[in-house]
């Protein structure tokens, strides 16, 4: 959504009953703000009260002192602003200007344009001229200064990237409070109809997408079109024979995306200790093949670990919990001996990152997954994604990619340590913490660091683009379980399992909770002993404490199922 101060005046002339004046109109069309007659949606009218709002302090629209009023970048500001209940000192000057903060608060006007952007549905109106932009410009994420100056070196107008943000296809982050220089990225709707376009023979002139484009697509993907419709997408290339084209098929996702609401993901992370344990593992189940009485036991994982990477007496139980609960290993027994085996996902992050074990940053990936979403990266995240190769200047990269398809895959469970327990227990509840105050409580910073990340990746925090962190739903739940819960893994995918197991059948019915998690005896005892010393399971059953483990598990699970976000035909492509 882009509203600059013409849109504004022109947003009351169409809530007057007026009609509104082009080329404005067209952009309020875009955005979703007036209907093709003219009239406001309802989104529009939520906008309107918003200008109400504002010209009652700043003036006419006309007289406001910034030109952009509302763009990705501002409605970014206003919405981390309010998820954090911070504005940093960075935000103060450009919400205050707009007539979103007064007094340190956001005003009731910030409220309505965010509330605004959710509703709206944006149109897709693109141009042959901007649909030929569109394919030549960098995708991001990036620096909009190199994305302006590749537009304006080639013939093209900056003023295209308003086109793009007015219709959900680019986005332009808030600024940085450390590196001030703005970014860009199309969106993940942006990237599609860039394939889309890719393939689409362009009229000469007027719109290679419109309206009428996308109603005829719909109606050839549900079965029920007339002839002057198909007509219209096989002129397009989009449709032939009866059927959608593959650019068709990419304008098809990207209008299924534009239409679904925004859902949030936690990024996958991996260390280089968890990597070389990865390659560990595999090597272990490659010489099971000529010797099937070697297996992935903790005992054997120390071996090997020993042999591939000289480290000896290394301890891999941390590392294994960390590994099973972003599910790329699995635990069974075999034989009576517990075992590990990499998951698909195990398989998939090894082809990613080779055979040399590196530091996989969840802020690189989380690069990735803002640039697929509808908001820009900060200017940090995109350089350290650059220097994991998982951004280039062609942009995301296939690593990426895969990386962000896998953060949306992969079923995550709950594992905390001890110190990781701690860095949780400092953010606190409905509100934020400064990531650099979180950090400097501890005698190793960069260990709390680290911690950030991995609380991060396993979805109990979420890093703001303002470097506030917040806790998420299940991170809530996770506190409330650590409640006087003091150990070395308080929290972790083992205990997690069988306290499910139990809650179903009893934690003294051994046999079930031994069918049920293909654990043995022993690892099943072992953890009993835990539960009870932890207070997860008291004499009748399981506790409160125990209800908010088994709730923290309900939640990671149905993350899941929303983060399904990156989908296949995202991942398709690497731009």
């Amino acid at each position: 959504m882009l509203i600059r101060r013409i849109h504004a005046a022109e947003i009351l002339r169409a809530l007057r009953g007026e009609e509104p004046q082009e080329p404005a109109a067209l952009q309020l069309r875009r955005a979703g703000l007036i209907s093709q007659d003219g009239t406001p949606t309802e989104a529009g009218r939520l906008v309107a009260e918003a200008v109400e709002d504002v010209s009652r302090e700043l003036g006419e629209p006309a007289e406001w002192p910034e030109n952009r009023w509302v763009g990705t970048d501002v409605l970014q500001m206003i919405e981390v602003s309010e998820r954090s209940a911070h504005v940093v000192e960075a935000w103060v000057g450009p919400l205050s200007s707009r007539g979103f903060l007064r007094d340190g608060e956001l005003t009731e006007a910030a409220g309505k344009v965010v509330d605004a952007y959710s509703m709206a549905r944006p149109s897709l109106y693109l141009t042959s001229w901007e649909a030929s932009a569109l394919q030549a410009m960098p995708p991001g994420p990036t620096d909009l200064r190199e994305v302006t100056s590749k537009l304006e070196s080639m013939g093209f107008s900056a003023a295209i990237i308003d086109s793009l943000e007015a219709m959900r296809l680019a986005s332009i982050g808030a600024p940085d409070p450390k590196e001030p220089s703005p970014t860009f990225t199309l969106t993940g709707a942006g990237r599609l109809v860039r394939q889309a376009v890719s393939g689409m023979p362009l009229p000469e002139g007027g719109y290679a997408i419109d309206p009428d484009v996308v109603e005829a697509l719909l109606g050839l993907a549900r079965g029920a079109f007339t002839q002057e419709q198909e007509e219209l997408l096989v002129s397009r290339g989009l449709a032939h024979a009866s059927k959608l084209t593959w650019p068709g098929r990419y304008l098809l996702a990207a209008v299924d995306k534009l239409s679904r609401p925004r859902a949030e993901q936690a990024p996958l992370g991996v260390s280089t200790e968890e990597v070389r344990l990865l390659l560990s593992i595999r090597e272990i189940w490659r010489k099971h093949e000529t010797n099937p009485e070697v297996t992935a036991t903790k005992e054997r994982i120390v071996g090997q670990v020993a042999e591939d990477w000289g480290i000896e007496g290394y301890d891999p139980t941390s590392a294994l919990y960390t590994l099973e609960a972003l599910d790329l290993i699995t635990s069974e027994t075999v034989g009576g001996r517990l075992v590990y085996r990499l998951t698909e996902w195990g398989e998939e992050v090894l082809r990613v990152v080779g055979e040399r074990p590196r530091d996989v940053s969840s802020i690189a990936v989380k690069a990735v997954l803002y640039s697929l979403g509808e908001r820009a990266p900060t200017m940090g995240w995109v350089r350290l994604a650059r220097d994991q190769g998982l951004v280039s200047s062609g942009g995301i990269t296939w690593a990426g990619m895969r990386l962000a398809r896998l953060s949306g895959r992969i079923r995550r469970k709950p594992h905390l340590t001890a110190f990781e327990a701690d860095v949780l227990r400092r953010i606190p509840d409905g509100r934020s913490a400064s990531l650099d105050e979180i950090c400097s409580a501890f005698e190793d910073a960069r260990a709390a660091r680290v911690a950030v990340e991995k609380l991060e990746c396993r979805g109990f925090v979420d890093v703001l683009p303002n470097d506030r962190v917040v806790l998420t739903e299940a991170g809530a739940a996770a506190k409330h379980a650590l409640l006087g819960v003091r150990g070395a893994h308080p929290i972790n995918p083992v205990l997690a399992r069988i306290l499910s197991a139990a809650a179903k059948h009893g934690l003294d019915n051994v046999k079930e909770i031994e069918r049920e998690t293909r654990l043995d005896f022993e690892t099943i005892n072992k953890a009993r002993v835990v539960i009870r010393r932890f207070g997860y399971y008291g004499r009748t059953g399981v506790t409160d404490r125990g209800r908010a483990l088994l709730r923290l598990i309900e939640i990671l699970e149905s993350r899941r199922r929303e983060s399904e976000e990156v989908r296949e035909e995202e991942s398709a492509f690497h731009a």
